[in-house]
């Protein structure tokens, strides 16, 4: 029950302010660190309370009992969600490069820094949540398989936005981030057998990921390509050269950017897109995560 009090403040204080008029957002600085500041602390109080046959980072050994071990691997993936949907909305404005709380002024030395902490501690709650429930279905004591698949949707295209936008994340490695990232698909395969359509969402985020790529290594193609005549023909081409690879660079920040258009302004907006759904299987049901 305090995790679900926990929640309803994060989307009261943190997502509910995402709507609010521009009016107020000169202002909204200082009140949204205090506010995520105070809701970490109420999850690390949380943390600490548990007794200790719930806390999963206790020194003594687990409890063998698997109904224990259940209670606690699913305390530990709601605890690790609440953390990610607490920074996620200042995550996604790190990435995208346009902040709806600093769009009003111009950002500094402080605000650049809150940015890239929250950034870092999005992508560490995503990665940690992964593992997390990577060991519960590894030892069959998971809970209800529509959150698990619900927390790996969410923490993968964490890790995709980080990746795609090329965020610089001191603390987490690109390795860090493909194990994760690789752990995170494996997890949602093994719980085939729990429901068949955790294959189609993790087909879904890996075409999603391919697409990517594939129209990075196509602006990467068309840059090289259009440098390639200036060395035989002199500096007559250079006009349309430098249209080229204006055109390769602006093109692959949009790449995903549906995800990037106001994202994290509803928990809604975590479903993958049907149409990548829709061409890995036909006739394919989806499961209602909400």
């Amino acid at each position: 029950m305090r995790l679900i009090g926990i929640l309803w403040k994060v989307l009261l204080k943190i997502y509910r302010s995402e709507d609010e008029g521009s009016a107020e957002e000169s202002s909204s600085v200082p009140e949204g660190f205090k506010a995520i500041m105070d809701l970490d602390r109420l999850l690390e109080e949380f943390k600490a309370s548990l007794p200790p046959i719930f806390a999963w980072d206790s020194p003594s050994p687990r409890n063998t009992d698997r109904t224990f071990r259940r209670q606690s691997n699913v305390l530990h993936a709601r605890y690790l969600h609440l953390k990610l949907l607490l920074y996620r909305p200042t995550f996604s404005a790190y990435c995208s490069g346009v902040s709806s709380e600093f769009n009003q002024i111009q950002p500094d030395s402080w605000s650049i820094m809150y940015q890239q902490n929250a950034a870092l501690k999005c992508v560490r709650a995503a990665c940690d949540l992964i593992h997390s429930l990577s060991e519960a279905t590894t030892e069959d004591a998971t809970g209800a398989w529509w959150y698990g698949v619900f927390y790996l949707i969410s923490a993968g295209i964490v890790l995709l936005l980080a990746e795609s936008s090329g965020a610089s994340l001191e603390g987490i490695s690109a390795d860090q981030q493909e194990y994760s990232w690789n752990e995170c698909l494996e997890t949602l395969n093994r719980m085939v057998s729990v429901h068949p359509s955790a294959r189609d969402y993790s087909l879904a985020l890996h075409n999603i990921r391919l697409t990517y790529r594939s129209e990075m290594n196509i602006g990467t193609d068309q840059t090289r390509a259009s440098q390639t005549p200036l060395a035989v023909s002199g500096h007559d081409q250079t006009d349309e050269i430098q249209a080229s690879v204006m055109h390769a660079d602006h093109a692959e920040p949009n790449t995903l950017s549906p995800f990037f258009k106001n994202w994290d302004a509803e928990l809604g907006d975590i479903m993958l897109p049907a149409q990548f759904l829709q061409e890995l299987d036909e006739g394919l049901l989806l499961p209602n995560l909400f």
